[in-house]
């Protein structure tokens, strides 16, 4: 495995990320694990899946952390 040295880590752009948990002790927890890693970049933190589905139109993401219990329905409801 190569490892890339700070300069050349820091040239690469962030992976965009979207949360989307009811428990806003867990959208702090990944918010703060996240946003000290500089390969990421949180964009969105979502309540419920409605709202992150209105943020997706509007906002860049390569990936979701996604709660599979999440008003209305279930995380399938974001999959469909």
């Amino acid at each position: 495995m190569v490892r890339q040295n700070d300069q050349q880590r820091s040239a690469l752009k962030p992976i965009l990320v979207g949360i989307v948990d009811k428990s806003p002790l867990m959208c702090t927890a990944l918010r703060t694990l996240l946003g000290e890693d500089d390969r990421f970049q949180v964009v969105c933190i979502c309540k419920n899946s409605q709202k992150f589905l209105e943020h997706v139109g509007n906002v860049v993401i390569d990936v979701a952390v996604v709660g599979w219990v999440i008003p209305p329905g279930d995380a399938r409801f974001i999959l469909d």
